[in-house]
């Protein structure tokens, strides 16, 4: 019973973008540490893929007469034992000139680019635990038979 009732609404989708939102902020970081290594080329997570994987298990839920969320994972997004979404980083294709920078050592890194993928990642993440932190306040709210204003 009580698995269902995590399971239900929005908790379980919230979840899955805050773990996928954590791990890409790993990926980013470790492109910007590496912004000096010599053929290093940036990496990030299948964002879009992600979208789509999410979209589908969503759509899945509603179809399910119980209605209980469950990942429909593709081959490179899966769940580890704790639920969290696994995702391998994978490099970015720049093309030569987006950046505008000619680069000796091969490396392909914008740290500038970077640090607006972080940015943007980090607003996301924390507005997922900001609606999460309010479900989970509603649903004390509800267990404890009170209502909240």
């Amino acid at each position: 019973m009580l698995e269902r009732l995590f399971q239900k609404g929005a908790i379980p989708t919230l979840e899955k973008g805050v773990s996928f939102t954590a791990r890409r902020h790993e990926v980013l970081a470790n492109n910007i540490a590496n912004v000096d290594t010599v053929y290093y080329k940036a990496q990030d997570l299948p964002v879009e893929e992600f979208q789509d994987v999410l979209r589908r298990s969503v759509d899945a839920r509603r179809a399910d007469p119980v209605g209980v969320f469950r990942w429909q994972g593709s081959g490179d997004l899966a769940e580890n034992e704790f639920g969290a979404v696994e995702a391998p980083a994978r490099r970015v294709r720049v093309p030569p000139t987006k950046s505008g920078i000619l680069r000796h050592d091969k490396n392909n890194v914008s740290v500038e680019e970077e640090m607006a993928k972080i940015g943007k990642n980090s607003m996301m993440h924390m507005a997922m635990l900001d609606l999460l932190r309010k479900q989970f306040r509603m649903l004390d709210s509800a267990l404890a038979e009170r209502v909240e204003g």
